[in-house]
């Protein structure tokens, strides 16, 4: 099935996420754990660490 531009076009704009799915990006990421730790103590805050082996597809992170 081949697909005009302007459906590409909507097809790619209804893929896109929502707002409220895009909330995650309003977390303050750190650029490392030793980072982290010193702003969670500052801020009295706790440290969320989220690792990746490469396979979110499965569900392992």
């Amino acid at each position: 099935m081949e697909l005009s531009p302007e459906q590409v076009t909507t097809t790619v704009k209804a893929w896109q996420p929502t707002a409220q799915e895009r909330t995650w990006e309003k977390i303050g990421w750190a650029a490392s754990l030793q980072d982290a730790l010193m702003l969670a103590k500052r801020e009295k805050r706790l440290v969320f660490l989220f690792t990746l082996d490469g396979r979110m597809q499965r569900g392992r992170c």
